[in-house]
């Protein structure tokens, strides 16, 4: 089990710290219901994301939206990383989204202060 203290809550939603490319921390929501994981262009801008290419994504509304990709070298919470991770880069988005492709071994339970994953 590992875990990420809930920074703030945007529209009831955890708002947690995750480490990018072993140094860089930026404030991501825990987004159950999406499937990859997204960052704003100013990440990606921080971060000297290269965009490698284009997805077509539903989004919550049910519209479909096509997003720039890019990689980045790692995703890390409290010293869980996944490495060499494909992200969609949002133009108009304040925060990034942390999806499934980081948490889908893990059981998710968001408790008031904090964000624990459970290994399946």
């Amino acid at each position: 089990m590992f875990s990420a203290r809930i920074k703030r809550r945007m529209n009831g939603i955890p708002v947690i710290d995750v480490t990018f490319n072993g140094s860089r921390k930026f404030e991501m929501i825990v987004d159950t219901g999406a499937s990859g994981t997204l960052i704003t262009r100013s990440m990606a801008k921080a971060l000297q994301v290269p965009v490698i290419g284009r997805v077509r994504s539903t989004i919550a509304d049910g519209s479909t939206v096509i997003f720039p990709v890019g990689r980045v070298k790692s995703l890390s919470i409290d010293g869980a990383t996944i490495r060499d991770v494909d992200v969609a880069i949002a133009e108009q988005m304040d925060v990034g989204l942390l999806g499934h492709d980081f948490f889908n071994s893990y059981d998710v339970k968001i408790k008031q202060h904090v964000v624990e994953f459970y290994r399946r």
